[in-house]
């Protein structure tokens, strides 16, 4: 299983070495070689949440290999109405646009592409539980 932006099919390579794995051919995969390529489910993190009923999401950690653009837009709901700390490695502007529009300020953590993002509440009280499907 997969996240991503909606819920669909797509292909999933695996490299030789377990940790190079990727939803398109890359430079990492291309020296090291693909071993195996299947097709897994996508959901959203948001639909996840719905569907386990988890009503408060406190962390999310994203590393998707160039996908997070597409995880972050399939948890929209979860971040915008949750203060949710999330770590991601982010390599496209269009997904720092997104964290950005929704409240979260992103503070670098090394100097090539994973950020540690925040959200501030306005006030105290939003801190209880928040509804993720409202």
């Amino acid at each position: 299983m997969a996240v991503g932006s909606e819920l669909r099919k797509m292909r999933h390579l695996q490299g030789v070495d377990p940790v190079a794995s990727s939803s398109k051919p890359n430079r990492m995969l291309a020296r090291r070689g693909i071993i195996s390529s299947e097709e897994v489910g996508v959901i959203t993190i948001d639909d996840l949440a719905k569907a386990l009923r988890i009503r408060r999401v406190d962390w999310i950690e994203i590393d998707v290999e160039g996908w997070e653009l597409h995880a972050l837009r399939g948890a929209t709901r979860t971040l915008a109405n949750s203060y949710v700390k999330l770590v991601t490695e982010v390599w496209d502007a269009n997904a720092k646009s997104l964290l950005t529009s929704l409240g979260y300020s992103l503070k670098a953590l090394n100097r090539d592409s994973y950020f540690f993002a925040t959200k501030r509440l306005e006030t105290e009280s939003q801190t209880s539980d928040l509804p993720i499907d409202s």
